[in-house]
């Protein structure tokens, strides 16, 4: 949670209003006292107001550098998240790619019917045990379709 987000929104922007309205009357002010400067008739005070101004002025322009840092970092970090994200929806597309080629494999055999061989005690079990397995197949494929569907 940062630091914002604890404060109300309404208490936020009355506070950036604040601070937009002191440094725009402190850039005023130093553009008179620069004015003055620049016609020699600065006095001490001025010159220390200055100087508080101008400190000031670099005291927030560094902060921003830094929040701004800040944020290209969390930047690119998203940038990396997504494109992690991306690279797992790219391999999952593939497994299911995969599976249903697989699945459209075990399809294609089930359809199939065996080479034709005399009849014998061997070829008869085979012949059953392929169309119990091909049943059960056929099953969990129908099973696993209507999950999916409900999903």
């Amino acid at each position: 949670m940062s630091a914002t987000s604890r404060i109300p929104r309404s208490k936020r922007l009355t506070r950036r209003a604040e601070n937009d309205a002191l440094r725009t009357a402190r850039r005023y002010a130093l553009i008179v006292l620069l004015s003055r400067g620049e016609r020699g008739v600065l006095s001490r005070d001025e010159g220390r107001l200055m100087r508080a101004h101008v400190t000031a002025e670099i005291a927030e322009n560094d902060a921003g550098r830094a929040s701004e840092r800040g944020q290209q970092r969390a930047m690119e970090r998203n940038r990396q998240r997504v494109g992690a994200a991306e690279q797992a929806i790219r391999e999952a597309e593939q497994r299911a790619t995969n599976a249903e080629d697989r699945l459209d494999a075990v399809r294609a055999l089930l359809e199939t019917e065996p080479e034709a061989r005399p009849d014998s005690v061997e070829q008869t079990l085979y012949q059953a045990g392929r169309r119990d397995m091909a049943a059960d197949v056929r099953r969990a494929i129908d099973t696993h379709e209507q999950e999916q569907h409900a999903s």
